[in-house]
């Protein structure tokens, strides 16, 4: 795990803009994530095999509410393990590094299998927005909303431990 730099814009672009994964993300620009490099509370994380296998974008609020927003977060190839890897390291730097207190997500209602890997890792869903997003398609579909403490968090690696 290690952050974002600019060198990495080009390959995070291709990565969100690729067949199978563009239809998750809103098209990405070099110029969006560098707007969200060179912000304060706003951080670009990478997942580094030695290419980029995944990408995060996490809001951070870190002077008041201690909390991050994970905003983008996407692993290839899926189904390998490679996300759980991810998530928890990205978890991890933010609890235990950081001494963040709370961890947000949302997920789209029309994809089961985002909410219940972050179900897995020890999220909890805290509300559904009904219809709250509209897709390029057209479609509106719910937003499932999800969060994990750093107690939460705790308990999760406690039971993965035992």
């Amino acid at each position: 795990l290690r952050p974002a730099t600019s060198a990495d814009i080009p390959a995070v672009v291709a990565f969100q803009n690729a067949p199978g994964m563009a239809a998750r993300f809103n098209p990405a620009s070099a110029e969006n994530l560098q707007k969200m490099l060179d912000a304060p509370c706003d951080e670009v994380l990478i997942w580094d095999t030695g290419e980029l296998s995944g990408f995060a974008t996490v809001k951070l609020e870190p002077y008041r509410h201690f909390y991050a927003e994970i905003r983008k977060f996407g692993v290839y190839p899926a189904g390998q393990g490679i996300g759980d890897q991810f998530a928890r390291a990205l978890l991890s730097e933010l609890f235990v590094k950081r001494g963040f207190f709370r961890a947000e997500v949302a997920c789209y209602g029309d994809n089961p299998a985002a909410a219940r890997f972050y179900e897995r890792l020890g999220f909890a869903r805290e509300g559904l927005l009904r219809q709250a997003v509209r897709q390029r398609s057209g479609t509106r579909v719910d937003l499932i909303l999800l969060a994990m403490t750093h107690n939460d968090w705790n308990l999760a690696e406690t039971r993965r431990a035992s």
